[in-house]
Parts: structure tokens; C-alpha cells; sequence
């Protein structure tokens, strides 16, 4: 029965996606929607603790509003700013994403990530869980989850913990002092730590013309007309706006909203190690 609804759910998703796709061919398509811009850490590669833009819980419309205009069989991403598992309602909405017949995205900090809600995030089967390294409670999560999913031979399609450049030391020196083995290790991903196109200040760097446009050129948000939905449901031209300077509307008004191909202010300073190709 459970199979049943899914494939309903999914053949409703596609139905729906398709005529507003007919209606209007130029609607961008959702590839994520950031749950809150609230998290329970302090990074220093992160714009979250700086960020003057407000805080708060993405509401169920805004969520299956935003699923509503995510291609069917598309990746579909729950984290931007924030930690998901601080919303009340994540594993719901990755239930229901896969359900909808998304492939669901879960990127986390790992801290929250207790045994309870660890088996009913795999239950939902998302199709890529990344665990950031950022702290020792972090990589110890990472091992606790791999060790579950080996036991259990439960493993998403993509599984990985990211091994962020800036504390890539203290990350060996815990798993060293924590002795994991090989097999924990090999699934390290090593992750170029960037500036959020300029946002966490300490790392911002203003970049000439001949950059700017090779980043338009390559940004893949651009490239593939893909927008995301932040909390309060307001659309962004880039992911990695934490201030919304690339705003375009809101996602009640998504089939009406266009991306710039010329770019934005932020396309400026955005990092190179970050261009999508």
C-alpha cells in the first residue's frame, strides 16, 4: 500500500510539473528549499553566524509549495543556510519528498544526528546524505551512521562525510585519536572551503570583469534556469546568497519569476573554486 501511495504521489508530482511547465516553459526550476537559516553552530566559513538577514522555520506551504515546482526525479536539497534537523518537520518533508518522487538531499552538521532520527532518515531513503565535518561531535555521528549502515547494508546512492580544507587537520587528528578505520575514512570527500560568494567577509575577494563573466557563464544556476526557496519562501537567483541580494520574488509567484542572464552583484564574488561546470 505504502509502494501504491508513493507511486500515486509521484505520478500526481509529474502530472502537475508537466502542465505548468506547458503553461509556462520559461518557470525555473526549484532545486532546494532551505528549512531555516538557524543553526546550532558557529563556523568560521559560514555566513550564518554574521548573516543581518532574519531568522526562522520554513512553514509546510512554503515546503510543498516549493516541492510543487521541483522537476520530478530531480535532486532536491534541504539545507542552504542552516541545520535541518533544528525544523521540527524535516523528516517528515523527506519522507513526503520521496514520496513525491524527488531524490532528497540531506547536508548536515551531523550534532542532532541521535539513533532515532538517524534509522528515520534512512527509512525515508533519502538519495544523498553528507555529514560536514565541522566539529569532533560531528565526525563522531559520521562514524556512528557509516557503522549502522554497514551493519545494516542501508546506504543512500551518495554517502559521504565532507572534509572541509579549513580544519582538515583537526578532522585527522580526531579520527586518528578516535582510531576509525579504512573503511569510515574512504568515505572522507575532500571539500575546497569558499567564501559563500563573498559573505563570510574574512574570506571575500572582489574579482575583475573577465572573472565575473566566466562565472556567469559556468554558474549552474543560470546555466539551468534552477533557483532556490529560503525559509520565509522568497526565491534567490544562488544558492549561496545569504542576504538575499539576487531575490526575484517569492515562490507563490515562481512560474512568473525569470533568472538574469547577465548575472548579479554577487556573480562579482563569487569564488572560483565554485564555478559549476
Amino acid at each position: 500500500m505504502a509502494k501504491e501511495m508513493q507511486g500515486a504521489l509521484a505520478a500526481k508530482h509529474a502530472l502537475v510539473y508537466g502542465t505548468l511547465k506547458k503553461n509556462w516553459p520559461l518557470m525555473p526550476v526549484v532545486d532546494g528549499v532551505e528549512l531555516t537559516n538557524i543553526c546550532n553552530l558557529s563556523c568560521p566559513n559560514c555566513p550564518t553566524p554574521t548573516t543581518q538577514y532574519p531568522r526562522g522555520y520554513a512553514t509546510e506551504q512554503t515546503v510543498t509549495l516549493a516541492m510543487r515546482y521541483a522537476a520530478p526525479d530531480s535532486l532536491f536539497s534541504f539545507h542552504r543556510l542552516g541545520e535541518p534537523f533544528l525544523h521540527k518537520s524535516f523528516l517528515h518533508y523527506l519522507r513526503l519528498a520521496g514520496e513525491t518522487g524527488l531524490r532528497a538531499v540531506v547536508s548536515t552538521n551531523g550534532t542532532l544526528l541521535n539513533t532515532a532520527r538517524m534509522e528515520e532518515m534512512l527509512d525515508a531513503r533519502p538519495w544523498s546524505v553528507m555529514v560536514s565535518l565541522h566539529t569532533r561531535k560531528s565526525l563522531e555521528a559520521f562514524a556512528r551512521l557509516a557503522e549502522h549502515c554497514f551493519a545494516h547494508n542501508v546506504f543512500p546512492p551518495k554517502f559521504c562525510a565532507n572534509l572541509l580544507s579549513h580544519n582538515r587537520d583537526d578532522v585527522f587528528a580526531w579520527a586518528d585519536d578516535m582510531q576509525l578505520d579504512s573503511r569510515i575514512r574512504d568515505l572522507f570527500r575532500d571539500v575546497q572551503s569558499h567564501s559563500w560568494a563573498g559573505n563570510v567577509a574574512a574570506r571575500k575577494t572582489v574579482y575583475d570583469d573577465a572573472h565575473m563573466q566566466e562565472m556567469v557563464r559556468r554558474c549552474f544556476f543560470i546555466r539551468f534556469n534552477h533557483v532556490n526557496i529560503r525559509w520565509d519562501g522568497s526565491v534567490v537567483a544562488c544558492c549561496l546568497d545569504s542576504e538575499n541580494i539576487t531575490q526575484l520574488g517569492h515562490v507563490h509567484d515562481l512560474p512568473k519569476i525569470r533568472q538574469n542572464p547577465a548575472g548579479y552583484a554577487l556573480c562579482r564574488t563569487c569564488d572560483r573554486d565554485w564555478m559549476h561546470d
